[in-house]
């Protein structure tokens, strides 16, 4: 029903802390760019994915975003030019755009595989989704890693920040009691 887009532009930025990436999201948003896929992907997460699928992601980072845009080839161009900026001036440690069509779909499906890749962690997998104002992300993703920490809990996160929803993943094991109980305060919390 709607015509292909003429192009499309696929990059992964790589950052040290999850809250550069979470700020770049932000920053990206308020310049008006609206990216086709705008997808977060924290360390536990590259981790599991990487093992499960071999796309190729980098593991020395703490989170990564998948970035694409798509449309007329000079709009693109401009709008990737602009994401890779706004992921620069927040501290990303690379960009990296994705060199034809095949290495493109390769980075696209670790979002989603992303629910598999740590499904396979723990006996048992419990998806929650979180969604905030984009401008309180990096607020949010601390936010669970504090929980995480303070009740001693494996918590994947990944989600689509474009549009502020975030999906923390408990990796646990229900025949545990107590971790269960720990499991549901912190999704309290959350």
């Amino acid at each position: 029903l709607i015509p292909k887009p003429q192009t499309k532009r696929t990059m992964v930025a790589t950052f040290a802390q999850m809250d550069q990436a979470a700020e770049s999201v932000s920053a990206i948003i308020a310049a008006q760019i609206i990216p086709c896929t705008l997808e977060f992907l924290d360390r536990m997460t590259i981790h599991c994915v990487e093992d499960y699928a071999k796309i190729g992601l980098p593991l020395d980072c703490e989170a990564l975003l998948l970035m694409e845009t798509d449309g007329h080839p000079a709009a693109v161009a401009e709008e990737a030019a602009q994401m890779e900026k706004i992921c620069r001036d927040q501290g990303c440690l690379e960009v990296r755009v994705a060199k034809d069509d095949i290495e493109a779909a390769k980075l696209a499906s670790a979002r989603r595989t992303a629910f598999s890749a740590l499904a396979r962690v723990a006996p048992t997998t419990i998806l929650e989704d979180a969604t905030v104002p984009r401008s309180e992300l990096a607020k949010m993703i601390r936010f669970v890693a504090a929980v995480a920490k303070k009740y001693q809990l494996k918590i994947g996160t990944f989600g689509h920040m474009g549009d502020g929803n975030l999906h923390p993943t408990f990796l646990t094991d229900e025949r545990n009691k107590d971790e269960m109980h720990r499991v549901e305060e912190a999704f309290k919390e959350i």
